[in-house]
């Protein structure tokens, strides 16, 4: 971590850097290793880093857009000053962390965002644990890893027993080609996002929207923007903190049937 900041207070020399440290799956990581110490950029450039934080996910509350901002007033005051002319134009008197808070927060009518399918009675139990502060943790993150290994079980892959992962990323091209291989069936990559399988022409969105049709929802992870993720339609994200473990067992044997029927000579 001094290796990053020191290299951070380099490009600092040449101008104004903000570090933001995002945490919110910091509980999950550190789930099964609770006496591993977290080390934070903020120790050692702490009038620059911007942390962002969410009690959402640990709480179960998903959707309810519940987290924290920790920012030094020296870091507050520089974002201020460089965005000035950008909050203008929306307020003479807000700052760039009032802007921020309206951003992450739940729409005017105090409706439940930005996840969509999740069922209400999750969310609103997800707030009792917090306003009651419930904090089950150990049971919660136990039950995530109890789910994961069903999952990854039943669909045949590798588990990682030292975390407890709020997103499980799925390649379904590895998953399909593997499959094929079996039924001795010849799988061809195209650079459109497509395969070309038993003389049919398949593209990534179309075998999620089939799975969705299924009753089994995914997110492609190229909506996450992260490294060579981003071109890749293929690997889609998982998450099961609202499931219960038939659910799970349900959800992977229905994308196991729907890349058996892909897959069928």
């Amino acid at each position: 971590m001094k290796y990053l900041a020191d290299k951070i207070k380099e490009l600092n020399k040449k101008q104004k850097v903000i570090v933001i440290e995002d945490i919110v799956y910091y509980e999950f990581m550190f789930a099964l290793k609770p006496d591993t110490k977290f080390n934070s950029i903020c120790e050692f450039l702490p009038d620059q880093t911007l942390i962002v934080g969410s009690m959402s996910k640990t709480f179960r509350a998903t959707g309810n857009r519940l987290g924290y901002l920790l920012i030094s007033n020296a870091a507050a005051q520089m974002l201020d000053n460089q965005f000035r002319i950008e909050i203008c134009q929306f307020s003479d008197s807000q700052t760039f962390i009032d802007l921020f808070k309206i951003l992450k927060a739940p729409d005017k009518c105090g409706a439940f965002s930005h996840t969509h399918l999740v069922p209400r009675i999750s969310q609103w139990l997800g707030a009792f644990r917090l306003i009651f502060h419930l904090k089950d943790n150990e049971s919660y993150f136990k039950h995530i890893k109890e789910r994961w290994n069903v999952f990854n079980d039943i669909m045949g892959l590798n588990s990682n027993k030292d975390s407890v992962p709020y997103y499980l990323l799925v390649d379904f091209l590895s998953l399909i080609k593997n499959e094929a291989t079996k039924n001795n069936i010849p799988v061809r990559e195209n650079p459109d996002h497509t395969i070309t399988i038993n003389n049919k022409v398949i593209h990534a969105s179309g075998f999620i929207t089939e799975l969705a049709k299924n009753g089994v929802i995914g997110l492609p992870a190229a909506r996450f923007f992260i490294g060579n993720e981003v071109n890749n339609l293929w690997k889609v994200r998982f998450s099961i903190s609202n499931s219960d473990i038939q659910q799970v067992t349900e959800a992977a044997n229905i994308i196991n049937s729907c890349i058996s029927d892909l897959c069928e000579g």
